[in-house]
C-alpha cells in the first residue's frame, strides 16, 4: 500500500489515517481452523436465501474443503459453497457435489485446456436407469460447475442458446422442489 502512496496513486494523508494499526490477515490456506465454520456459515446463508434443502456437509466434503488451498481466499470458499447449495438437491452436501465446483480450467501454453480425471462426467444409477432427460440435466449441471457457475459460457460450450440453458435449469429446479 505504501508503494501506492509513493507512486502517487493513493493519498498520503488518507494512508496515514487508515494505517493507525496495521492488520495482517493470513490467507485462508494458512487458517485451516476457519474453513469449517466459514463453510457452515455460508451453507446456512445460501440455503436460507435459496430455499435449498442443503443443511449439512458430509465428513468427506469437510475433509476435502480443508485440504483445498483456497487461492481465492474466503471469497472462493463462499462462491464454491453458494454454487453447491444452489445446485444441490439433497439435505447433505457430498464430496461429489463439491469436487466439480472446484475444478479449475487451466490453459496450457498452446492454449488447449488441461483435463484431469476429476473433469470426467459420470452419472451413477443404482438399480434403475436414468431417463435421457435426467442425464442431460445432470450433464448441464456438471457443465455449469466446470465453468465456475458461468452460465453464458456454459451455453456457448454446450452449443445451445443461453435461454435454453436457463430454461432447462429452471425446469429442473421446479421438479426438484416439488419432489
Amino acid at each position: 500500500m505504501f508503494l501506492e502512496v509513493q507512486e502517487g496513486r493513493f493519498r498520503e494523508d488518507l494512508f496515514f489515517r487508515l494505517n493507525v494499526i496495521p492488520i495482517h490477515i493470513p490467507p485462508l490456506r494458512d487458517r485451516k481452523a476457519d474453513i469449517r465454520p466459514l463453510a457452515e456459515f455460508f451453507l446456512r446463508k445460501y440455503a436460507q436465501a435459496n430455499g435449498s434443502r442443503a443443511k449439512t456437509f458430509s465428513e468427506a466434503a469437510i475433509e476435502y474443503l480443508l485440504k483445498n488451498e483456497w487461492q481465492g481466499n474466503v471469497r472462493e470458499l463462499e462462491n464454491t459453497i453458494e454454487r453447491v447449495v444452489v445446485l444441490s438437491c439433497r439435505p447433505e452436501i457430498s464430496i461429489d457435489e463439491i469436487i466439480p465446483s472446484l475444478i479449475r480450467k487451466s490453459n496450457n501454453q498452446d492454449g488447449s485446456k488441461e483435463h484431469h480425471e476429476k473433469d470426467l462426467f459420470a452419472v451413477s444409477c443404482k438399480n434403475e436407469l436414468l431417463t435421457l432427460e435426467e442425464v442431460i440435466h445432470k450433464y448441464i449441471e456438471f457443465a455449469v460447475q466446470v465453468n465456475g457457475g458461468a452460465r453464458d459460457q456454459t451455453a456457448i460450450e454446450l452449443g445451445i442458446d443461453r435461454k435454453t440453458l436457463y430454461k432447462r435449469l429452471r425446469s429442473n429446479e421446479c421438479k426438484t422442489s416439488h419432489s
